[in-house]
């Protein structure tokens, strides 16, 4: 029983540890009013920045951001209310047990999810349910295990996964599937004329 009390200390004071992180964690309450943010169409930007305020924080309180944003969104009336668009970068870091419900219900609440990661094997049991949900799917060069899984999806074969020159990419919007060009990172010092 101690060593279980000793490790759940040493977790909380990893990620309470210092200044910024506790004021950030350790509020008597929330001053974020998620359902505003969804009802007037606010924009939330959160950097979670691991090397800021390490990465077990930023996981913690990705995790909280996207659970409340989603009890938030399923608190009202299906069909109702303003379209919301929730972008989650890295998103495996932030996924909770009430995921696959956001993935399966989320759009009849009117909530769009854009969720970016870097492998397939990182998602584990939710990689299903996110193939099975997503109304568009979007994969630039990836390595061999994700292409793997990823051209079943497109129907293409995993080499035209692999072999993607930079900013080309496959996408898929429900059964079509297609490749498309993006441009590149604007250099700093160019104006968006140049671009």
């Amino acid at each position: 029983m101690r060593s279980t009390i000793a490790a759940i200390l040493v977790r909380t004071e990893e990620v309470i540890s210092g200044d910024d992180k506790r004021h950030l964690l350790c509020q008597r309450e929330n001053k974020i009013d998620f359902s505003e943010v969804l009802s007037r169409r606010k924009i939330l930007l959160c950097n979670l920045a691991a090397p800021v305020i390490g990465l077990e924080a930023a996981n913690i309180l990705g995790q909280f951001l996207v659970s409340e944003l989603q009890v938030a969104g399923m608190s009202r009336p299906p069909r109702q209310g303003p379209d919301f668009w929730l972008y989650v970068d890295e998103f495996q870091n932030y996924i909770n047990s009430g995921f696959e419900q956001l993935l399966s219900r989320g759009a009849k609440y009117r909530i769009s999810l854009t969720m970016a990661n870097q492998f397939t094997d990182q998602l584990g049991h939710l990689l299903k349910a996110i193939l099975g949900n997503a109304g568009a799917l979007v994969s630039f060069l990836v390595g061999v295990d994700s292409a793997g899984t990823l051209a079943k999806d497109f129907g293409i074969n995993p080499n035209d996964l692999t072999s993607l020159p930079k900013y080309r990419a496959w996408a898929k919007v429900d059964a079509d599937c297609f490749t498309l060009q993006t441009l590149p990172p604007t250099k700093p010092g160019r104006s968006e004329g140049e671009v």
